[in-house]
């Protein structure tokens, strides 16, 4: 979501000094947005490009540099890019991408811009996390843990189709338990236009494909070809099939109007070939014209 006056992309939460009318946001950078088959209502997966950012909602302290930052709300820069952090309670060291707006600092635990990385994974590839921080990754539900439980988060979701539709939907308390809980989510307070796709997850357990913890009576993370936060299959999945359902229909009509077009072209040679051999046939046995 772009601010039009300045032309950058808003992904802080917005406190009452910070809100600015929908007249004034467009879509203006992709690596920003995220695309859903449908922006209103039901969140399903058809994507194009996908981010998720998560950030504190209340003000930190700048960790100093005698100590690595513990997420992006600790990072000194002010500029979007690729930091190392150590989650507080971790002693390991990994890459996020940080977007700073506005005196916010989100760190990105999710995005996807070109459907090369394959989300649908085991439980402990979800565990650890996956992916290139530059291009498409899952930031590790372990990771993703520490941090939201550092303090109170907000989580933005920005989202695009492959029409160029665009929407968002902000929550002002996100939390995930450790592994414990199967990665437990609790999130509220949803602000925005996307529709409120993730309440249905509120209060799920993780699920992959080798890890079922849906009420469903298949498998959601198998059916829906994601590990996600999955009630009964049908609502938010942000990590769902790379799939561009119209475009793929445009394609499809385009194949079966180019094989219309052969059909034609072998009917017209059949036909032609057929009257030569009949003439050479009349010509063989003495029936000219």
């Amino acid at each position: 979501i772009c601010d039009v006056q300045f032309n950058k992309p808003i992904v802080g939460r917005r406190s009452i000094q910070q809100s600015r009318s929908s007249s004034q946001l467009s879509c203006c950078d992709n690596n920003l947005c995220n695309d859903i088959d449908r922006l209103h209502g039901q969140v399903q997966s058809t994507m194009q490009t996908t981010t998720v950012h998560v950030s504190t909602s209340t003000t930190r302290t700048t960790t100093s540099s005698s100590g690595p930052p513990t997420e992006c709300a600790d990072v000194a820069s002010d500029k979007d890019g690729v930091y190392t952090i150590i989650p507080k309670g971790s002693s390991q060291e990994i890459s996020v991408f940080c977007i700073m707006r506005g005196g916010n600092k989100w760190t990105v635990i999710q995005r996807r811009i070109n459907g090369k990385e394959d989300f649908y994974r085991s439980w402990s590839d979800y565990k650890s996390g996956f992916g290139t921080v530059q291009t498409e990754y899952w930031l590790g539900n372990d990771n993703v843990h520490l941090i939201s439980a550092n303090g109170d988060h907000d989580l933005s979701v920005y989202v695009e189709d492959f029409n160029g539709l665009h929407a968002y939907a902000n929550y002002s308390h996100f939390l995930i338990g450790d592994e414990s809980t199967k990665y437990l989510l609790d999130i509220t307070g949803y602000v925005g236009d996307a529709g409120d796709g993730l309440h249905d997850g509120n209060g799920m357990k993780f699920s992959t494909k080798d890890s079922d913890n849906d009420i469903n009576s298949g498998n959601c993370a198998h059916d829906r070809h994601a590990g996600w936060w999955f009630r009964s299959c049908d609502y938010a999945n942000l990590n769902g099939r790379y799939n561009d359902t119209h475009g793929a229909e445009r394609e499809r009509e385009r194949e079966r109007e180019r094989e219309r077009e052969r059909e034609r072209e072998r009917e017209y040679y059949f036909r032609k070939t057929k009257h030569h051999d009949s003439k050479k046939n009349r010509q063989k046995h003495g029936q000219q014209r």
